[in-house]
């Protein structure tokens, strides 16, 4: 397996300027880095006040890598990202269809759920039969939000902090920006793909990029309980931490943990943990196509045997088989 590609977060850019055809240069409050543009899968600003060239932006964007400008006092992001490519399989449009059908939408939204609520079984035993097949989007939804306000509760008792994910507190304001940085990463592969960041199926308003926040649910799980213990741990080395630096820390240690390999059930494949935001796109992209009948959560799991999957799309990463991975995934997990 050939080194993954890596999302960067700078905090307080001071400047970002080309190097030559392939590579940029990226001064931050604390270092610099040169990296090649084919590397990188996306690049969050934190709090910058730096002065971005448009000859940079094209860029940048020209190699298909979005930017996230992300500010301490907003709740929201800038969001550049490359424009639409020609798509001969009209991708796009089939994501509109498939949308204003409410049964392929039901079914997407319950996948997304069942996943999720899955994953977050590590601080809140998940209660699948609440997801009963038929049901409205809008009963999901009123399931989702119960689940979360139960999960928020633990996640903040656990951690003993006042507070819930709604209200100021560092927190929320650290989780906030984890979801950006890993939204950064779907982002990447969504525009790629040619697919519509801001249609989404469970999350359906269009004045945000509401098919990321789709994608994330399901490795919510993952990188939570990763965030939630880094937290722990610096809360009891440093109580009065600055939430700036705990950020920086937190983001340093879940790039090493999306780095991390991971075997997949779904394609029967090794794979770096951060391509199974690649896989979840692809898995969509091919729904949407028609090339499955159902729409299938690359997941995080321990090799059964049993009949493979019926899926059109593979990840970048080891393939399970005659040349027998399985040893190797099985170790993975101990």
């Amino acid at each position: 397996m050939s080194n993954p590609r890596v999302s960067i977060y700078l905090p307080y850019v001071e400047e970002i300027s080309k190097v030559d055809a392939k590579h940029v240069k990226m001064v931050y409050k604390g270092g610099e880095v040169i990296s090649d543009l084919s590397d990188i899968l996306s690049i969050m600003l934190y709090n910058s006040t730096t002065t971005l060239s448009t000859e940079v932006i094209d860029f940048i964007s020209a190699r298909g890598v979005p930017i996230i400008i992300h500010r301490k006092h907003k709740p929201t992001c800038t969001y550049i990202m490359p424009g639409m490519r020609a798509d001969s399989n009209d991708v796009l449009s089939h994501q509109i269809m498939y949308r204003l059908d409410d049964h392929k939408t039901r079914h997407i939204a319950r996948q997304l759920l069942r996943a999720k609520f899955t994953v977050m079984s590590w601080l809140l035993k998940p209660r699948l039969e609440n997801l009963k097949y038929g049901m409205l989007l809008d009963d999901m939804r009123y399931v989702e939000a119960q689940h979360a306000r139960m999960y928020w509760d633990r996640f903040y008792e656990k951690l003993g902090v006042q507070g819930n994910r709604r209200s100021i507190n560092n927190v929320s304001f650290i989780l906030n920006g984890v979801s950006k940085y890993i939204t950064g990463n779907l982002l990447r592969w969504v525009t790629y793909h040619h697919l519509s960041p801001y249609h989404g199926f469970l999350h359906e308003p269009t004045t945000y990029p509401s098919l990321l926040y789709d994608l994330i649910e399901p490795y919510r799980g993952y990188y939570e309980q990763r965030v939630c213990t880094v937290m722990l741990h610096q809360f009891a080395e440093k109580p009065n931490i600055e939430k700036e630096k705990l950020m920086a820390i937190v983001i340093n240690d879940l790039r090493e943990f999306l780095r991390e390999k991971v075997y997949t059930e779904v394609t029967r494949q090794i794979v770096y943990r951060q391509e199974l935001l690649h896989g979840i796109v692809l898995s969509l992209r091919s729904y949407l196509l028609g090339e499955t009948r159902r729409f299938l959560i690359p997941m995080e799991n321990i090799p059964n045997g049993g009949r493979p999957k019926r899926v059109t799309f593979k990840m970048y990463g080891k393939h399970a088989g005659i040349t027998n991975t399985f040893k190797e995934a099985r170790e993975l997990r101990i």
